[in-house]
């Protein structure tokens, strides 16, 4: 990693941030249509994404593996990879204001997610997004210190020329514990004013 840089080293939340991921009422905006068009009730979407699936994301547990366990329990017949596609295919509701800010910056992705999602994430921001750092692989999820600490060593950059971008209040805080420039996104305007400071 070059030690001198054009633009700030900014790294981007995913989902709430990037992506508009769920709807007024909290719902996966994804999940929505899910029943209608593949048939597969939202029961067994809520114990996907139960306490099971923090393992997941922590890397402890195979994606697909779970996924089935899960299907088998609901009898659902729907093979897992066509689920997997319908997820990554509906679940790509892009933040545009966002998203057009990726590519101004050196900008990376680190997110609390499992490793299919977080490679899905680098195919869909291929020239705009350097690295996806995800938790899954990380083997740690925000806020937790060594989440933020391996991102510094694989980066190579100082604590103080990281510019952070997440949605929620504790992950922030504890970039900020770390030393990062960090900010709690709500707004375009206020995420703006954010990177455009010194």
């Amino acid at each position: 990693m070059p030690k001198n840089r054009s633009s700030k080293v900014v790294v981007w939340d995913a989902d709430g941030v990037i992506f508009r991921t769920f709807n007024d009422r909290g719902e996966f905006i994804w999940s929505v249509t899910l029943t209608q068009d593949l048939g597969i009730a939202l029961e067994t979407i809520e114990d996907i994404f139960s306490d099971q699936w923090q393992e997941v994301i922590r890397g402890r547990r195979d994606t697909r593996q779970h996924m089935q366990e899960v299907f088998d329990r609901h009898r659902v017949k729907v093979p897992v990879d066509d689920f997997l596609s319908y997820w990554l295919t509906k679940c790509d509701t892009i933040n545009n204001e966002v998203a057009s800010l990726l590519g101004i910056y050196e900008s990376y992705i680190a997110t609390n997610q499992d490793s299919i999602r977080a490679a899905h994430f680098q195919d869909v921001f291929p020239e705009s997004v350097r690295k996806v750092y995800a938790s899954s692989a990380i083997g740690a999820l925000k806020p937790n210190d060594a989440f933020y600490r391996h991102i510094e060593e694989d980066m190579q950059v100082p604590p103080g020329e990281i510019w952070f971008v997440d949605n929620v209040l504790e992950n922030v805080e504890a970039a900020r514990t770390r030393g990062w420039r960090a900010h709690q996104f709500v707004d375009v305007l206020s995420l703006r004013s954010f990177l455009e400071a010194e």
